[in-house]
């Protein structure tokens, strides 16, 4: 009963991407589009370094992920009661959670950068009396530690965006639907950031592994994988809004609870 439980989420997320997807594909171009194109002319017209490029736009994008991924959760939320959502009244709707959003993605980032440190610096310190140097070691902590702290946040998004909770409210919030079911989210969550994360990453290796120009088509490839990521970060996005959907408005007993 379980699987079928997740199995219609995975199957409602598609219907909401081909429903939704012209709007969506839309909002991350228009969001995420205008960074691209300030990374490659601070590196073609200002000079910069693509690595200290990318290092400022960082810093933008941020700001701009709380819009981007909570206009995602309102355009879904619309949609599902019934209306035809514009990106024009999304991204007025943005100004009504942005904040709220905000401080609640930099209190999740505490509290994970908090169990990081709970979990990989005790294996360093340990590394260090023993004179071990081999810091891959310490992977495995510091995922111990992820594990640990990000499942129980998967349903900021909504949460702050549709039930309009304050940031401390809303990571209670959050970790309560999460609670004893983390394993599940974990999991899930694996499985839709893995492909965008995998991209992410190649986006920034490639043009150095290809031995590419970094200032002309590795530039282009940094870029255009980058879009590619940008577009397939949507997917857990709308995941994660159908999985809260569906805890938030069925009855717990319809999906039987793990035993931890």
């Amino acid at each position: 009963m379980h699987d079928q439980f997740m199995m219609q989420q995975w199957r409602e997320t598609g219907q909401l991407l081909k429903g939704h997807g012209r709007t969506l594909v839309a909002l991350v171009l228009l969001l995420v589009g205008p960074l691209l194109c300030l990374d490659a002319l601070a590196v073609l017209v200002l000079g910069l370094a693509p690595d200290d490029a990318d290092k400022g736009i960082g810093l933008l994008n941020v700001l701009l992920m709380p819009v981007l991924n909570g206009c995602i959760v309102w355009i879904l939320h619309r949609g599902y009661q019934g209306e035809r959502p514009s990106l024009w009244a999304a991204l007025q709707a943005a100004t009504t959670y942005w904040s709220r959003l905000f401080v609640a993605y930099v209190g999740v980032s505490l509290i994970t950068l908090a169990w990081l440190v709970a979990t990989v610096l005790p294996a360093y310190i340990g590394m260090a009396m023993f004179k071990i140097q081999q810091p891959y070691l310490l992977i495995p902590f510091g995922l111990v530690g992820l594990v640990l702290a990000l499942p129980r946040f998967a349903f900021i998004d909504p949460v702050v965006v549709i039930e309009g909770l304050s940031p401390f409210y809303a990571r209670q919030r959050s970790a309560a639907l999460v609670k004893s079911r983390r394993w599940t989210v974990l999991g899930c969550g694996a499985v839709a950031y893995a492909l965008p994360l995998c991209l992410e990453l190649a986006g920034e290796g490639l043009p150095d592994l290809l031995g590419l120009d970094a200032r002309s088509t590795g530039l282009a490839l940094s870029l255009s994988v980058g879009l590619a990521s940008a577009l397939l970060y949507v997917v857990p996005i709308v995941f994660f809004y159908t999985y809260y959907r569906a805890l938030a408005v069925t009855p717990a007993a319809i999906e039987p609870k793990e035993q931890l």
